[in-house]
């Protein structure tokens, strides 16, 4: 890193001293935060946060009262760093309080661009301020406008990719996509983002999730000198049916009931009659002792789990056809420790033994780490000593051999997972390997992706792999449930092992789609509260109708209805008329029947 000495006004000439606190900085990288009594405070950033229009920005911070000295940091697109030194008299706050503001005369170039401030005394150095991106947006008179090319007509497929012509030069492509009159989305495509850094066409397929009505887009290039000019806007309709037809039977689909009022084996036993009363086809048990914490090598007793398999085996189902028990990630395991995937193994081929012994349908598997996490790379005890793709072999390795234990004990088993390779959908589609390795290296989940590999390549064809897609919790329209289908079905794939995305992954992961009753029954809420807030409870049950009918009619078999502040076996807390609605919603589905009202009808209060 060099030091930019400064010499126009308003900038300080640095002293020995400062040069030497220049060099400091330079040797001990931006990681380092030396801390000691009367050091200064953190600087906090007030502009820019967003676009400017011009190359030699002006930055304000809140002053500091005990910093001596001030270092601003500008980073440009490139990584090139330039750095200034301010006394702050020459900042303008020369009493320690106020704003701050220095006008370096750094050229930015155009594009992103990210700024941060140190503080300095004589006691040492404060810590770095946050960082806060901006954006350098000027024009570049020579670029040339893209002509757009499709979609210019009614859009009907919920993965039609947006393309256009390809401009000589450019660096990046803007995409602004504005549905039905909102705020304008937008995404950022290098030309091998969208496949046309050697071909004349662009095309994208963005992580958007329309709303039938309309679509507005427009595209422009960027180079090194700018932005060119926009695309004409292009207006479409949407018109995205509202559920993705599938091939199955409608009766295949159960409705399956999970949350804190998860019940015991011996408490299905002596209530599953009245259990059955319920509007489910299933529910999931937990096992008492340990059962299901198969992460946890500790926890394993043979002996003390053993009683639980006669009372499976002894439940007098006649209308739950679709049972699971649970498994759960908590984890106190070494994915390099023998021993430890010995009595893992051991475990969960008990746990598969129990649900066949049981007549389950199979086990869920609830990925979410309760303490400890299995997955995040950084938190493992050999990180130091194992590269990431070392650990990932590892973790795959497992997956396998898990795989294993279960089937060898319950062939062509259903494994509901709660979250699967659609949870990563959230940090989008990983365009090729070394994209998905940097994410995942310091995601929190980031070797679930290995596991599920190692039990898709174990998998064997009739075992079914269900991604239940617990992000689906919050799903407001119809549109975002046939959205889900498709994310798990096209886009998750991107996080899937390149060997199995064409054939393995189709053939043996199933899409499911969850249900969160207390979000939409106002006993939980989310900040903004979506649609459920406000509503009446006559308003929120024909919402129970609304998400339990779309829910299932894209879903391939499984819909899991999840709560924690209601007890459906004893019937605490139930939201008035919730029950009915489960029961109308599963009637008009199974008898492929129109829900007989949309969203608009709920919100509005029309009958």
């Amino acid at each position: 890193m060099g030091v930019a000495h400064a010499s126009a006004p308003r900038r300080f000439v640095p002293t020995i001293l400062m040069v030497l606190a220049c060099l400091a900085v330079a040797r001990r990288g931006d990681a380092q935060n030396v801390m000691a009594d009367g050091v200064p405070g953190k600087a906090s950033l007030v502009a820019p946060t967003g676009p400017v229009t011009t190359s030699t920005p002006t930055f304000t911070w809140n002053a500091v009262s005990t910093a001596s000295y001030y270092l601003l940091r500008v980073t440009d697109r490139d990584n090139v760093i330039a750095d200034r030194w301010y006394r702050p008299d020459q900042a303008g706050c020369p009493e320690g309080t106020g704003l701050c503001e220095a006008s370096p005369g750094v050229v930015v170039k155009a594009g992103a661009a990210s700024w941060q401030v140190l503080t300095w005394n004589a006691s040492g150095y404060g810590p770095w301020s946050d960082t806060r991106s901006f954006r350098v947006e000027i024009a570049d008179p020579a670029a040339a406008a893209p002509e757009a090319l499709n979609p210019i007509e009614t859009m009907t497929n919920a993965r039609a990719p947006y393309e256009w012509t390809s401009v000589a030069g450019a660096l990046r492509y803007r995409l602004s996509i504005r549905n039905n009159g909102g705020p304008a989305n937008t995404f950022w495509f290098t030309p091998a983002d969208a496949g046309c850094d050697a071909v004349t066409v662009c095309a994208v397929v963005p992580m958007l999730r329309l709303t039938n009505g309309t679509v507005e887009w427009m595209v422009q290039a960027w180079t090194t000198g700018g932005f060119g000019p926009w695309t004409e806007p292009v207006a479409v309709s949407v018109e995205i049916p509202l559920s993705i037809p599938l091939d199955r039977q409608l009766a295949a689909v159960k409705l399956v009931e999970y949350g804190w009022d998860r019940p015991t084996p011996a408490f299905v036993h002596d209530h599953i009659q009245e259990m059955e009363q319920r509007p489910f086809d299933g529910v999931i048990m937990g096992l008492p002792d340990g059962g299901g914490d198969v992460f946890r090598p500790e926890t394993w007793n043979p002996t003390a789990l053993a009683p639980q398999i006669p009372i499976l085996a002894d439940i007098q189902t006649q209308a739950f056809d679709s049972n699971f028990l649970a498994m759960y990630a908590t984890s106190s395991m070494d994915w390099y420790d023998d021993d430890d995937w010995g009595v893992v193994l051991q475990h969960a081929a008990f746990m598969a033994r129990a649900a066949l012994e049981g007549r389950c349908k199979g086990l869920m598997f609830d990925p979410e780490p309760y303490g400890p996490s299995p997955w995040a790379y950084s938190q493992q005890p050999h990180a130091s000593q194992h590269s990431f793709r070392e650990y990932e072999a590892v973790v795959r390795q497992r997956g396998r051999a898990f795989m294993q234990a279960l089937q060898q004990e319950y062939p062509a088993l259903d494994l509901l997972m709660l979250s699967g390779y659609s949870y990563f959908l959230r940090a989008g589609v990983a365009r090729d390997a070394d994209a998905r390795e940097k994410i995942l290296k310091d995601h929190g989940w980031g070797l679930l992706p290995a596991f599920l590999d190692g039990m898709l390549e174990q998998a064997d064809p009739d075992t079914r792999i269900i991604d239940g897609q617990e992000q689906g919790y919050y799903f407001e329209r119809p549109e975002d449930f046939a959205w889900g289908y498709l994310d798990i079905r096209e886009s998750a794939r991107s996080w899937v092992a390149p060997e199995f995305r064409d054939e393995v992954y189709p053939r043996n992961v199933e899409i499911g789609q969850s249900l969160y009753l207390d979000w939409i029954s106002g006993y939980f809420q989310t900040s903004p509260p979506g649609v459920p807030g406000g509503l009446s409870d006559d308003q929120r049950a024909r919402l129970a109708e609304h998400h339990t009918y779309y829910a299932m009619k894209n879903a391939d078999r499984y819909v899991w209805v999840y709560s924690e502040k209601m007890n459906w076996w004893t019937g605490e807390h139930l939201p008035p008329g919730v029950e009915d609605a489960l029961r109308s919603a599963k009637r008009k589905f199974g008898a492929d029947e129109s829900l007989g009202f949309d969203l608009d009808a709920i919100t509005q209060g029309a009958p």
